[in-house]
């Protein structure tokens, strides 16, 4: 998604194909084999994982709902870390692609190149009006639009000769 040719509705598509498959590998089965492979590179460098120092919370973060849980083993721990990392990551791109901005952006990316290519942009017009509130506009931006792929047949036929 770093090209700097892609479109914004190419992009959406990625991000849609990330999601699932970062779904796909947020299961218990992928943390273990992803855990054993850490552990394989691990026992070059660290002697044994071991949990860190279990301290009281302060006073002010106490909600009175009991002692705190603390993990039981070092695998427990980074399993906890490995689903919130995973959450974040779907939460995040979700949130990025699924704006109604970005939904507008997606339809007036499209509605512009299929104005130039000269082909059928009415179902993009409709988003685009969609997002603007503005269906009073909409005869003069289809005119508009229009006249923008005419010009563009023009400037192309004169680079051409």
């Amino acid at each position: 998604m770093q090209k700097k040719d892609i479109s914004a509705a190419e992009a959406q598509v990625i991000a849609r194909k990330t999601v699932v498959t970062l779904q796909g590998i947020r299961n218990d089965y992928s943390f273990n084999n992803f855990w054993e492979k850490v552990n394989l590179l691990a026992l070059k460098n660290i002697n044994d994982l071991i949990l860190p120092r279990r301290r009281k919370r302060p006073g002010r973060f106490e909600d009175n709902e009991g002692p705190h849980a603390f993990d039981q083993t070092p695998k427990d721990m980074y399993r906890k870390i490995y689903f919130e990392a995973f959450d974040l990551l779907i939460q995040c791109i979700g949130t990025r692609f699924n704006q109604p901005g970005y939904q507008a952006y997606c339809c007036l990316q499209n509605l512009l190149i299929k104005a130039v290519n000269q082909e059928d942009f009415s179902s993009e017009l409709r988003g685009v009006i969609k997002f603007m509130e503005m269906i009073s506009i909409s005869e003069v931006f289809r005119q508009t639009l229009k006249y923008l792929a005419a010009l563009f047949l023009q400037i192309s036929r004169q680079l051409l000769r």
